[in-house]
């Protein structure tokens, strides 16, 4: 092995420096897709919710001046534990609001108890929609990504389009952002500047949790004074999945 190492410096020093740089280049680009290739393949994996359970309806709340708005289509999903005892779980859901040719603004906040803390994907924290200066122009992924570890992959895929397929589906000009940061707490506040127009606008919205217990949820959406409330626990307890199981 020596033998070889000492031929292969002699062979570089007797080079041109351009071929050096070159081979040099050749070799670090060689070990960049290999890592790449490595991430892709072997710490990567797309999995479906064990279970996915209905969150209960509130009634819906009116907005001063006319119109309404409420939450709907919501569900709380879970992966089991892993060996470590830790998972994940999806909160996700729609609010519509009709306010007619009025501008209107719509703050929901999901939160979840201790130990709970808001997952992340590999750059940000798991929920989505994200900040955007007109929501009709942000596409709902395919799969959302999150950065955990189980079962040797350390990124998982995990769906949301089972929830909703638009993060709005209205004409009107939305705007969302995110108000501040909290380790158990997610929101979204939407700017509707010149109203819903004719018919509801209808918002999905998706925050990805990781805990060690089992899963709990509030979430409290607020427009013009107005609110609405809902709560959910996880009903089936522990998760099932043989895949999964601790």
């Amino acid at each position: 092995m020596r033998r070889i190492l000492d031929e292969l410096r002699k062979g570089l020093k007797e080079m041109p420096r351009g071929a050096v740089v070159t081979v040099a280049a050749g070799l670090i680009l060689t070990l960049l897709v290999g890592a790449v290739n490595l991430i892709q393949w072997e710490s990567s994996a797309d999995l479906e919710w064990s279970t996915v359970e209905a969150i209960p309806d509130p009634p819906p709340a009116e907005l001063p001046g006319g119109g309404s708005f409420e939450l709907t289509r919501m569900s709380l999903s879970a992966i089991p534990q892993t060996d470590r005892g830790d998972l994940l779980f999806r909160v996700a859901g729609v609010v519509a609001i009709d306010s007619g040719k009025r501008p209107a603004t719509l703050r929901c906040d999901v939160s979840a108890p201790v130990p709970a803390k808001i997952a992340r994907t590999p750059k940000k924290r798991a929920a989505w929609p994200r900040p955007s200066d007109d929501l009709r122009l942000q596409d709902v992924p395919e799969l959302l990504v999150i950065d955990f570890s189980a079962e040797g992959a350390e990124i998982l895929g995990m769906p949301i389009r089972d929830s909703f397929r638009r993060y709005s589906d209205s004409r009107s000009l939305i705007t969302v952002e995110w108000d501040g940061f909290a380790d158990r707490s997610q929101n979204w506040v939407w700017d509707i500047p010149k109203g819903t127009g004719e018919g509801p606008a209808t918002l999905g919205f998706a925050v990805v949790f990781k805990s060690a217990r089992r899963p709990e949820t509030r979430i409290v959406c607020e427009s013009g004074g107005a609110t609405v409330v809902t709560r959910a626990r996880q009903g089936v307890w522990p998760i099932p999945g043989a895949d999964w199981e601790g």
